[in-house]
């Protein structure tokens, strides 16, 4: 009769090792899926400062066109864009940006460019939109779109220049990112 107790203890201490096995292997595989969530939350983190470092920096790149050519009179005694007095651009004006031409509203048009003057009584506003690379076709290139604003303020002229740079052209895109930066002076 001792041999029949033996033999059922031991049986009895098999299935709690394939009990623990199991509880283990789940803890294991649990925590395995734990880190792997926390793995691609961080890869698709780090993937949107990307895009918004790329938004942001096409959003510097259009101000520092647009500031730099509002310093630099196109023609002589004429702002490059156009003011409350003056609403028009010169038709020979040209600015390069992003290594390629920018032409006047009254000039042959590239493919990157896009301009449109408003006028009222006491401002004007010239708005423009950059692409780049330059001449591409590709709606997920980054793109610029730049405001210059130029008004009177008891006599003085000020100027309000805004740029939003976006990683991507696409409006479908659902990655698209968009920053802006403003100068006012």
């Amino acid at each position: 009769m001792s041999g029949f107790k033996i033999q059922h203890s031991m049986q009895k201490k098999r299935g709690v090792a394939l009990f623990i096995a199991l509880v283990i292997s789940a803890i294991v595989l649990t925590v395995g899926i734990g880190i792997l969530t926390t793995v691609f939350k961080e890869i698709r983190f780090s993937a949107f400062g990307k895009e918004s470092a790329e938004a942001f920096y096409a959003a510097d790149t259009g101000l520092e066109c647009a500031l730099y050519w509002d310093f630099h009179e196109a023609e002589e005694d004429r702002p490059f864009f156009a003011t409350s007095s003056d609403s028009s651009l010169p038709t020979s004006a040209f600015a390069w940006c992003i290594d390629d031409a920018v032409d006047g509203p009254d000039g042959e048009k590239l493919a990157d460019m896009n301009w449109n003057v408003v006028k009222d009584s006491n401002s004007a506003t010239t708005t423009f939109m950059l692409r780049y690379p330059p001449n591409v076709a590709n709606q997920d290139a980054p793109c610029i779109d730049v405001t210059v604003i130029k008004y009177m303020d008891v006599a003085v002229q000020k100027t309000k220049i805004e740029s939003v740079g976006r990683n991507s052209c696409n409006t479908n895109d659902p990655r698209r990112v968009e920053r802006a930066v403003r100068v006012a002076y």
